[in-house]
């Protein structure tokens, strides 16, 4: 047993803002400080606004916000499907939301990830 029993495993970096980003049956989500490729399991839920419990739950080029981030979410989920959302352009997000940074100012671990954005109230 090598690397105290530690399985390494790469998957993909991906950017959430790109629909060819992942395979068939895949989304691009936020894991750990980057995005990675994983199954898709929303099936006929998913869209924005919809309740979630898990990132792969929202349907891809969406996340699992806080229940408070997202008008009108509530059903008992701790949080709901939100938009991401290219910084400076709020028309993905639903009414009342704002594109927000996902990174911290100079945090992103790419270039082409630091306009990623969130819609959030």
């Amino acid at each position: 047993v090598t690397n105290g029993g530690v399985l390494p495993l790469c998957l993909p970096a991906c950017n959430p803002l790109d629909p060819t980003a992942c395979g068939d049956n895949e989304g691009c989500y936020g894991v750990g400080d980057g995005f990675q490729c994983a199954p898709d399991v929303s099936g006929a839920e998913g869209a924005p606004g919809d309740g979630c419990a898990f990132i792969n739950v929202c349907d891809p080029g969406t996340f699992c916000a806080n229940s408070a981030s997202v008008p009108g979410c509530g059903g008992g989920d701790p949080g709901c499907c939100s938009p991401f959302c290219t910084l400076g352009d709020d028309a993905a997000c639903l009414d009342g939301q704002s594109c927000v940074p996902w990174f911290e100012d100079g945090a992103a671990p790419d270039e082409c990830l630091a306009t990623i954005g969130a819609c959030v109230l």
